[in-house]
């Protein structure tokens, strides 16, 4: 048996090329790569945002995970954390 490991990560700034590329390709096929609004502005204010995402700044926290090397694809964790006192 094989096993294959997979490792995630967040986007940086130097994915910025390679992003809005998979990101045009998916689109023309109707899908989206990128999330969310104000994917197409500035790549660093894009990244903050996904940051405060990620640190769940005002809504549910939310994970938007590409895979290490690029091979394809994205992830998007969606979750809240345990309540205290629950």
């Amino acid at each position: 048996m094989t096993v294959t490991s997979l490792r995630l990560r967040a986007l940086t700034p130097q994915d910025e090329a390679p992003a809005r590329r998979a990101h045009d390709v998916m689109a023309r096929e109707g899908f989206e790569f990128l999330l969310g609004p104000g994917h197409d502005g500035d790549w660093s204010d894009y990244l903050g945002r996904m940051e405060d995402h990620r640190a769940g700044v005002g809504r549910t926290t939310r994970r938007y995970l590409v895979p290490t090397g690029w091979g394809a694809g994205r992830t998007r964790c969606a979750h809240q954390p345990p309540r205290r006192g629950a």
